[in-house]
């Protein structure tokens, strides 16, 4: 599958490197790659992440409209964009497309609210044991640490 060709490229890449924070992660990812493109990265903050659960029900993700159209089997991504939208990919490679919403298969319900509204704290001990480590940590990631949500 193509993603295992991906996890096996970023962890050559990662193997036998020292990583001290989440960003050094993306750029190792970025780098990973470079030919024909690197692969394309986003740092996510927690503000990204929305619970869809209650905005809506669908009775049926098909995203043919009759015989011999594409099946359920055949989608390959699914996408939830901001404005309510449902996308849907046959093949990895393929642009988006907009799933076809039969009558009335679906429940509209709501707006999707934040999984998140503030960064997750560390427990005490963890937040401890990360400044333990701070004597084998470059000097230039102290604040990093330093400011990381704690108990």
């Amino acid at each position: 599958m193509e993603v295992d060709s991906v996890h096996h490229t970023i962890e050559q890449k990662i193997k036998n490197k020292a990583i001290y924070s989440p960003s050094d992660y993306v750029r190792f990812f970025r780098e990973a790659r470079l030919h024909p493109s690197p692969y394309k990265v986003n740092y996510l903050e927690h503000s990204f992440f929305q619970n869809y659960s209650d905005v809506c029900a669908l009775k049926t993700i098909r995203p043919g409209k009759k015989a011999g159209d594409p099946q359920v089997v055949d989608i390959r991504g699914l996408k939830y964009s901001p404005d309510g939208q449902i996308l849907f990919k046959l093949g990895h490679d393929e642009d988006w497309k907009k799933l076809f919403v039969r009558g009335n298969s679906s429940t509209v319900i709501g707006d999707p609210i934040p999984l998140l509204t503030a960064k997750k704290k560390l427990t005490a001990a963890k937040y401890t044991h990360l400044h333990q480590l701070k004597m084998v940590i470059p000097k230039d990631l102290h604040t990093f640490y330093d400011l990381l949500p704690h108990d």
